[in-house]
């Protein structure tokens, strides 16, 4: 609902020592928990929005001491 706030967790398994950095892509929503870094975040839905938009929000993981690439997902809440 709007004025809400949603958390959002982001876990790797194995041995890697990611950097978790969210974003908002779309929608009605802003990152409330001070910071866009961390293995968690909190979104609040902002009041001016409807039922049925939505919001993607993206975390990105990467590990400066691996040569893998950063991996990215989406995931999406829907205004109730």
């Amino acid at each position: 609902d709007a004025g809400q706030i949603v958390t959002f967790d982001a876990l790797i398994s194995g041995d890697a020592s990611p950097i978790y950095t969210w974003n908002i892509r779309n929608g009605p929503g802003q990152i409330w928990s001070g910071t866009n870094i961390g293995q968690q975040i909190e979104v609040k839905v902002l009041d001016v929005a409807q039922s049925g938009e939505t919001i993607s929000v993206q975390v990105t993981a990467g590990d400066r001491s691996a040569s893998d690439n950063p991996q990215s997902t989406v995931s999406m809440i829907i205004v109730n």
